[in-house]
């Protein structure tokens, strides 16, 4: 039987896609499906990606037209076999023993394992997954995951592929940032048991300087704030108890209200932004997160 499925979704990696397959690979695993789906790019991605396909056996090549990660990430679900499903991005790579750590981590719902960071100065996930490793239940866990922003990114994760298809989850192709989030969330609120791998079995590249997190992204407030309403309806809509939903509709408040900050320094990736204009759309900002997304009481400081 398959017991990994290994999501690859592609856009223009010609740089980077040779070490991200060569990672997976050549840890000669007979029950990982490496699922390479190819979202129109225009690059050599293509050449590099079937000539790993006709050289390993475990790689499954599915080329489509350009439809954006969400939409990438969506079809390799489709064509997923295995026990358990990884999401590995073509900019990133994995350790040499990524299989054989996520064998040793308990059969749970949810795994979420440490990672470390090319290019970046990053702070040290160690202490984080040590109180991790500490909590007991559930939502202890999850309520640590969520305040900490590690829920947020799928690479980082290791699914239950029968939960995924019993409940029909997907990345939201609508989205324009998010989805990631979305979907992680939307998975835990599915799950009973969550497990911590503190191993860094995968290596984070930040290094491009194209990435979209370096570009000005017009009303990226009105965008958060969409984010941020999925997340508080799959949390109300859930099956778990009111007390449950409560602490975390609590922490989504607070993380919403936070990203009052990022949505202002946006502003200012303008080249050319005027006083006047600068002082408008911090006050539109401004009115975007005050109103709270759950009715509970967020400390008065942060509010203001």
């Amino acid at each position: 039987m398959m017991k990994y499925s290994v999501i690859i979704p592609v856009y223009n990696s010609e740089k980077t896609l040779a070490r991200c397959l060569n990672s997976l690979v050549t840890q000669n695993r007979k029950d990982v499906q490496i699922i390479v789906v190819n979202d129109g790019s225009t690059d050599s991605s293509e050449a590099i990606i079937r000539a790993f396909a006709d050289r390993y056996p475990q790689i499954l090549y599915i080329p489509q037209t350009n439809g954006g990660v969400s939409t990438a990430r969506n079809t390799g679900l489709d064509a997923a076999q295995g026990t358990y499903v990884t999401f590995v991005d073509s900019d990133d790579y994995v350790t040499s023993d990524y299989f054989e750590a996520l064998d040793s981590a308990e059969d749970c719902d949810l795994l979420v394992f440490a990672h470390s960071v090319l290019g970046g100065n990053v702070a040290s996930q160690d202490s984080l997954f040590s109180i991790l490793e500490s909590k007991e239940t559930f939502i202890d866990r999850l309520q640590l995951l969520l305040s900490s922003r590690q829920i947020m990114h799928p690479w980082n994760k290791r699914f239950q592929r029968s939960i995924i298809d019993a409940h029909h989850l997907r990345f939201l192709e609508g989205m324009q940032i998010g989805e990631d989030f979305n979907f992680c969330m939307t998975y835990a609120m599915h799950c009973r048991q969550l497990g911590i791998l503190s191993a860094q079995v995968i290596c984070n590249d930040i290094t491009d300087q194209n990435s979209l997190s370096r570009k000005y992204r017009p009303h990226l407030d009105l965008q958060m704030l969409d984010v941020f309403t999925h997340i508080s309806q799959t949390i109300q809509n859930s099956l778990q108890s009111e007390d449950f939903k409560s602490q975390l509709l609590s922490i989504a408040d607070y993380l919403f209200i936070k990203n009052v900050f990022t949505c202002i320094s946006e502003e200012f990736k303008q080249k050319k932004l005027s006083f006047l204009k600068g002082r408008k759309r911090i006050r539109e900002i401004c009115c975007v997160f005050r109103q709270p997304l759950s009715d509970m009481r967020i400390n008065l400081i942060h509010r203001v």
